[in-house]
């Protein structure tokens, strides 16, 4: 499903005809929200969960609930952004309950997974941790629309370190494998 989001944002940008309030620049941003939230996060979830299966075998299960739990946020919240806001308001929360979920399990695999170095290891803990503050600003956006949270701030306070730090962070950390 993330590759159909992804193109109907950055269709959106091309055309240069905004959708509910999201044009030009903005649609291209919400490209790669989707882009990142749905295909980055799928790789981070599947690294640890993978690590998960030697590293703390009993939270295998609850991580699948993660797992699937995150393929169906990501076409909630985009509904959702279509502005239908009361989808909006269960994809937001699928989220903010899933990530943290999903931070705690990497914490544990950061704890646990001896496969990776000191670096990798230090790197994932930093990438669950920077998780457990960008959902804070996710969630204060998505529910409150706290009017210090607009768009610019969140690209700098959500999406920049989701992007370098959560993403980025947790590929680093499980390319460093001992």
């Amino acid at each position: 499903l993330t590759p159909l989001v992804v193109t109907f944002w950055l269709a959106v940008y091309h055309l240069g005809t905004p959708f509910r309030g999201f044009g030009d620049f903005w649609a291209a941003l919400t490209a790669a929200h989707f882009l990142f939230a749905g295909f980055g996060l799928s790789l981070a979830v599947g690294l640890v969960g993978r690590a998960l299966t030697s590293a703390a075998p009993r939270l295998v299960p609850l991580h699948a609930v993660v797992a699937w739990g995150f393929m169906l946020a990501l076409p909630v919240l985009a509904l959702g952004i279509d502005g239908r806001r009361s989808v909006e308001i269960v994809g937001v929360l699928m989220y903010g309950l899933l990530l943290p979920l999903h931070a705690s399990l990497g914490l544990v695999v950061a704890a646990r997974f001896h496969e990776l170095s000191a670096l990798g290891r230090a790197l994932l803990a930093l990438a669950c941790l920077s998780l457990l503050v960008t959902t804070a600003f996710a969630l204060g956006y998505g529910l409150l629309r706290h009017p210090a949270l607009d768009l610019a701030t969140m690209v700098k306070i959500h999406g920049t370190p989701n992007a370098l730090l959560v993403v980025l962070g947790t590929l680093t950390a499980f390319a460093l494998r001992r």
